[in-house]
């Protein structure tokens, strides 16, 4: 299994607790079949709601506040561009380069946890599509 179905196959069981503006892109099948990946079967009660308690706009809407208001300031300087998961609800968090190391941190402390993830200092946390190319003459 390649880093890209690792990555894929990891998301999908994630997006049951965790959401950012990419998580309901991600669920939508157009978007795994884009990838051209072999995926299990959705259990469609799962993916209806990311969360029993939150709707991932809800996971959004929190996760951005607590973040804009209570973390920002503390951590925009010495952590650019690593990954944030953030517990909407304790306002607890986990800091890596590697966000499936923050996610597990965050899920070893907090199983049933709502998480908001981001990228620290930059407006999406992923990108999906190829990177930009130089134009030719």
């Amino acid at each position: 299994m390649g880093d890209l179905e690792r990555a894929v196959a990891f998301w999908q069981r994630a997006l049951t607790t965790v959401a950012n503006p990419a998580a309901d892109l991600l669920q939508e099948k157009s978007a795994i079949d884009v990838l051209s990946l072999e995926t299990q079967p959705c259990d469609k009660e799962r993916s209806a709601m990311p969360h029993p308690r939150y709707s991932s706009a809800e996971i959004v809407q929190r996760g951005q506040v607590l973040y804009d208001q209570q973390i920002r300031a503390h951590v925009e300087a010495s952590h650019p561009g690593k990954f944030l998961v953030l517990d909407i609800e304790t306002g607890d968090y986990e800091i890596d380069v590697d966000d499936v190391a923050a996610l597990q941190r965050a899920k070893a402390r907090h199983p049933d946890a709502a998480f908001y993830i981001l990228r620290v200092g930059t407006p999406t946390a992923y990108r999906l599509g190829g990177q930009r190319l130089g134009i030719r003459p």
